[in-house]
């Protein structure tokens, strides 16, 4: 995923000089789509010649390639449009189940950098309820700086999007490939 601001300031370069985002799959080691930044359809992806991708009923990406033939489903959450594109949402793992509600992190995280553009160090978690299954919590490095935020924005979104508790770690961890490892924000904050 691109940080907001950084699509932002790539959206007012000139679309002659042609700004792409390349969609891949870990399990594949390739790229299968892109999507241009700062020309027309910017915010839908678009299959590379030879390949197919489509949602299955609860909304995963299923990619067909010639090295994939029978189709590859991803935990990749997907929205087509009627022109074969699609928007990423979110990982099918990574989805909260809050009181019944489905909650998607990448989703939130977005709305919140969104709105918060200056840079503040925090993920979207979740952690047992005793009445809600999984209560979404918001964790950070630094909660003096986020404690004064107003998140009632969230409720754009979901009314259950807003997180219930602020839980500071000393340092958001990130996996080899720089994205935030969220199975160890899960351990940090379940002890």
């Amino acid at each position: 995923e691109i940080p907001s601001t950084l699509e932002a300031q790539l959206k007012t370069i000139d679309p002659s000089c042609q700004i792409r985002q390349s969609y891949g799959m870990s399990e594949t080691y390739s790229h299968v789509a892109v999507r241009n930044i700062n020309g027309e359809h910017s915010n839908w992806f678009q299959a590379l010649e030879g390949v197919k991708i489509e949602a299955d009923s609860d909304g995963s990406a299923i990619v067909y390639a010639p090295f994939c033939v029978e189709g590859l489903r991803t935990n990749d959450l997907i929205r087509t449009n009627l022109s074969g594109q699609f928007q990423v949402i979110g990982r099918k793992d990574f989805t909260i189940n809050s009181g019944g509600v489905k909650l998607q992190i990448e989703v939130i995280e977005k709305a919140i950098e969104d709105h918060f553009p200056t840079h503040h160090k925090l993920a979207i978690s979740s952690i047992k309820d005793d009445q809600l299954g999984e209560k979404l919590v918001l964790v950070c490095e630094d909660k003096s700086t986020i404690e004064a935020l107003d998140f009632g924005f969230l409720a754009q979104i979901s009314p259950y999007a807003i997180p219930k508790k602020i839980i500071e770690i000393s340092e958001i961890p990130y996996n080899e490939g720089g994205k935030i490892d969220r199975l160890k924000i899960k351990l940090l904050i379940s002890n």
